[in-house]
């Protein structure tokens, strides 16, 4: 029997199934109970487990499935991990090898409730040996059987994993964000064509590293009874499945000449005939692939289609939940998430709402909640999770709102709700705001080079009730559009503006030193020009170019700026605080404001007049009404083009 008749939807979810491992006692076999009709579900992708594995194949989510209740169960299984990891109760399983006492949580075990065993000791291979090189437990009496009263006929057992035991390590890495949208932004410089492919079923692709066997239930013509099948390539579920499923493509990666960068584990590039490039951004079964040849992309894509089982989807469309559009004769690329904020809203009511032109009130002071008083029964935590998203991924204008809610996770008050529905107003007339990647080949006005790196520091001194901390925000651009960008707020308590904007500086550099390596893995050449940063404080400026003995009191960690801008990678450029585009990521602003910096953030430019959002209005017309600085399209002044690249003003 092979494990793909496991997969088969009719026979197996009416009982269920068993995944256990081999131990060197019978008690370290237990069990954690999910619902059968995942089986079904997922077929394509694997069994699919709650606590297991975060990522799903085929990038789709499965069906909302919810652990069983204790009130639900009763003693059928384990109520707490401790639990669980303590062995299997007594109700329902016996062993051979001596049982192990409960201890006191045991809440009324009582009888056996009469249920008898589903598998015996020939069931199990007489002797195993793990990757460990232990001995695997020979006998098991009895286990679990799904068709007992005490267990619900629509669960099936799965295996929650000792450590050391089943598995070891389950870490798996993937690219972050931050690299992504900056290797779109140079693949607009280089022209080069960008593909995206899905791996299908990718966990089933790689070899566990574990014994571990699982028991099907009894199906006429498929099992007979007592069958045990040993696993020998990862499910969705198991623990390490991520893992191996990373090892084995890294493998491949690796055998067909690619080097994985070490900024980003999960970055790949292979240098080409003529000296052109590849490269490969991989998000758990998801690939990112930029070629300067076509030539080149096809011979890949017929190489990995060879060995995995793959979906080629072309230029990218859904990638990450995130609309990409790459239009490479005119070497542009946009990433917007309005389809994905239009369903924000209408999870939380808020699809006809009026808009406003701020994330938060101007001047929104955050306090905290009485903690005397019960949480309110509103969905806040569910909302700042599905903003933070959005905020991380393509929204820098709603970072500094999201961050700051985001502190009252733990403890909200109907102040803090009210603050949150305000930022969903905000959102409902900024729906059209798009991250777009150009090659305009301008360097007038200042601005940089397409491809190259600039940036934005800024800071909003004691900016925070509680603490008096203040608040870190930076934006840093590539190809005229922001490839990465935080609002934070700072670890330690500033004594002057100066100090937290000296603070705010380091903080950026950092994120630079990570993007440059990146790039000069990438391109495979060193970067010979320094980065340009704008801050508006010129006494911390001063000291970071050594110009100032000021902040001898400051933490030794904060004058790494000092040391980027001694060996050049870094140059400070001053800029007056009306043109800092990382203002508006330290604090809420005025409209005039937050419409000023949020253009130049999404290129709202007079040339885009045609592109109309889904309410008719051309977007700049929209953003227009939207913030009353110009009037209504119907017959008023247009206004001035605002798609400024990032550099001085």
């Amino acid at each position: 029997m092979n494990l793909q008749q496991i997969m088969r939807p009719s026979p197996i979810s009416a009982d269920g199934i068993k995944v256990f491992a081999g131990a060197e006692q019978d008690a370290n076999l237990f069990f954690i109970t999910v619902e059968a009709k995942l089986i079904a579900a997922g077929i394509d992708a694997g069994i699919i487990a709650e606590g297991g594995a975060d990522h799903q194949g085929d990038g789709q989510a499965p069906a909302a499935a919810s652990s069983p209740s204790p009130s639900t169960h009763g003693a059928s299984g384990p109520r707490t991990r401790s639990r669980a990891q303590r062995g299997p109760r007594r109700t329902g399983v016996r062993h051979d090898a001596g049982d192990h006492d409960d201890d006191d949580d045991d809440e009324g075990d009582g009888d056996d409730h009469g249920a008898q065993p589903s598998s015996s000791s020939s069931s199990l291979p007489s002797s195993a040996t793990p990757s460990g090189g232990a001995q695997v437990a020979s006998r098991a009496s009895g286990l679990l059987d799904p068709r007992d009263p005490q267990v619900d006929a629509a669960i099936f057992a799965f295996l929650l994993g000792v450590h050391g035991v089943n598995y070891t390590d389950t870490f798996a890495p993937t690219a972050t964000i931050a690299a992504i949208r900056t290797m779109l932004a140079m693949a607009v410089a280089r022209g080069m064509d960008i593909q995206q492919m899905d791996v299908n079923t990718a966990f089933l692709n790689a070899p566990v590293d574990h014994e571990i066997y699982v028991q099907p239930p009894a199906v006429d013509g498929i099992f007979s009874p007592n069958t045990v099948l040993r696993l020998k390539r990862g499910l969705y579920g198991l623990k390490q499945s991520p893992r191996l499923w990373n090892h084995t493509l890294d493998a491949w990666m690796r055998e067909q000449d690619f080097i994985a960068t070490a900024t980003d584990a999960c970055i790949y590039r292979r240098t080409c005939k003529g000296g052109k490039v590849m490269w490969v951004a991989v998000y758990v079964d998801d690939l990112l692939i930029f070629a300067d040849s076509d030539s080149d992309m096809a011979a890949f894509k017929k190489a990995i289609s060879k060995r995995f089982k793959m979906k080629d989807l072309g230029s990218p469309d859904i990638c990450l939940g995130i609309k990409v559009q790459h239009d490479r004769k005119a070497r542009t690329v946009t990433m917007s998430q309005e389809h994905y904020l239009r369903s924000v809203l209408e999870t939380f009511g808020m699809a006809d709402c009026k808009p406003v032109g701020t994330p938060l009130c101007t001047g929104y002071v955050d306090k905290p909640a009485d903690k005397e008083e019960p949480l309110p029964d509103v969905p806040f935590r569910e909302l700042l999770g599905s903003l933070l998203y959005a905020a991380t991924m393509t929204r820098p204008d709603i970072s500094a709102a999201v961050s700051i809610l985001s502190r009252r996770m733990q403890h909200f008050g109907m102040d803090h709700w009210k603050a949150a529905k305000h930022l969903l107003r905000y959102i409902k007339g900024t729906l059209s705001y798009t991250i777009k990647y150009a090659a305009t080949g301008d360097t007038s006005n200042g601005s940089t080079a397409d491809g190259v790196l600039s940036a934005y520091s800024d800071a909003s001194f004691a900016s925070d009730v509680d603490t008096r901390r203040s608040r870190t925000g930076f934006v840093v651009f590539c190809s005229t559009g922001p490839v990465s960008w935080n609002s934070k707020l700072q670890a330690t308590v500033a004594t002057a503006s100066a100090d937290a904007e000296y603070m705010a500086l380091a903080a950026t550099a950092q994120e630079l030193m990570f993007l440059r390596q990146l790039q000069e893995e990438l391109t495979g050449a060193v970067l010979c020009e320094p980065t340009l940063v704008h801050t508006d404080n010129q006494p911390a400026q001063r000291v970071a170019e050594h110009a100032a003995s000021r902040m001898r009191h400051i933490l030794v960690k904060y004058h790494y700026i000092r040391e980027c801008v001694d060996t050049k990678r870094i140059v400070l450029s001053y800029l007056a605080t009306e043109h800092m585009i990382a203002d508006l990521l330290t604090k809420i602003l005025p409209r005039p404001k937050t419409a000023q910096f949020s253009a130049r953030l999404f290129c709202l430019a007079t040339g885009s007049k045609k592109a109309s959002t889904s309410s008719g209005l051309t977007r700049v017309a929209a953003h227009a009404a939207f913030t009353n600085d110009v009037a209504a399209p119907d017959g008023s002044q247009a206004p001035q083009a605002m798609c400024l690249t990032p550099g001085l003003v």
